[in-house]
Formats: C-alpha cells, sequence, structure tokens
C-alpha cells in the first residue's frame, strides 16, 4: 500500500483522530460499529469522488483506495491474528 510520508499525515491526523473518538464514544457492540465505521468509508468516498468528478477514472480510483485499505488491514492486523490461531490449535488435515 502506497503510504504518505510522516510529515503529510499531520494534516489528517488530529481529524482523525476526532472521528475515532466519536465512533469509540458510541461504540456498543461490533455489529453497532460496523455500520458506523461502514457510514464513515462510504462518506469519505463519496465525497473524495464528488471533489475528483463523476467520470469512471476517478470513481475506480476511490474505489480502488477501499480495497486496498482493505487488503492492507487484513495483511496486516487479521493475517498475524490467523496465523496466531493456526499455532494455537495446529493445522486442519485432510481425512
Amino acid at each position: 500500500m502506497p503510504a504518505i510520508k510522516q510529515k503529510e499525515r499531520v494534516y489528517y491526523d488530529t481529524s482523525l483522530q476526532s472521528v475515532y473518538n466519536s465512533v469509540s464514544n458510541v461504540h456498543t457492540n461490533g455489529a453497532f460499529a460496523k455500520g458506523h465505521l461502514t457510514y464513515i468509508f462510504y462518506k469519505l468516498a463519496v465525497s473524495f469522488a464528488k471533489i475528483l468528478g463523476h467520470r469512471y477514472t476517478f470513481l475506480s480510483m476511490v474505489h480502488s483506495c477501499l480495497i486496498d485499505a482493505a487488503n492492507e488491514f487484513y495483511r496486516k492486523q487479521i493475517a498475524p491474528y490467523e496465523e496466531e490461531k493456526y499455532e494455537e490449535n495446529s493445522p486442519v488435515e485432510p481425512f
């Protein structure tokens, strides 16, 4: 995933921290949080699409960014957890 430089992250981190604080204040369970996170990601995506213009190239770029972020989340957060559980529970053997 192409990462932005540390000095560029400061433009977003304060606002993102505020969004995180808002979500964590209303979080009561996983299903509830899922809807809130989906809303946030969708709202950002359509807002960027509006700024860039309603052309397939730009819509596709926004879509690709969402997929890239999901892939990065899987690679950094989910895959290590799965490996941990694999080691803990041993592999599934065929019959």
